[in-house]
């Protein structure tokens, strides 16, 4: 996937669903998506944003933040978002810690 189709996903998700996607989710959204991209006929994930960017497939818009939205529980996202989850956590207790 390109930077562009990775910067419109994000911009998309956003604006459609209020999904906010941080840096290094690329991983993710291909995982996701080219399945999708794939039952849908399309060749890749860059088919996928620019039948997107057309805005004349409604129903692949939703299926795309039906995907992108939907609580699945695989096991590279749990470990993921549970290490993210630690880092926040760490980087509060430094911010909150470094000032007493």
């Amino acid at each position: 996937m390109s930077p562009a189709d990775y910067t419109f996903l994000c911009e998309f998700l956003e604006k459609r669903s209020g999904l906010v996607l941080n840096d290094g989710k690329q991983y993710l959204v291909e995982a996701r998506l080219l399945p999708l991209a794939q039952s849908s006929n399309l060749k890749d994930i860059s088919e996928l944003v620019r039948d997107l960017r057309s805005g004349r497939n409604a129903v692949l818009a939703t299926s795309v933040i039906e995907e992108m939205t939907t609580n699945k529980a695989r096991s590279s996202d749990l470990v993921s978002g549970s290490i993210d989850w630690a880092r926040g956590l760490l980087h509060r207790h430094d911010v909150v810690g470094s000032h007493t």
